[in-house]
């Protein structure tokens, strides 16, 4: 993994904790919306960036139908 891979895959692991945090606390919106963005960042970096993420996502909902 290349050293923006690793750096977004920490960034993305500081906003999930973070939200976990908040949602525990109370904050059930921001903490949730935190969740799911560290989630994102955490998902694209160990994948290899959005456009995987995207045909991944869609070929996904495609069979899921």
């Amino acid at each position: 993994m290349s050293a923006l891979r690793w750096l977004v895959l920490a960034l993305g692991v500081l906003v999930w904790a973070l939200g976990l945090y908040l949602f525990i606390g109370g904050a059930y919106a921001l903490g949730g919306c935190l969740v799911v963005g560290g989630g994102l960042c955490f998902v694209t970096a160990a994948t290899g960036g959005w456009a995987q993420l995207v045909e991944s996502v869609t070929n996904w909902l495609y069979f899921w139908r």
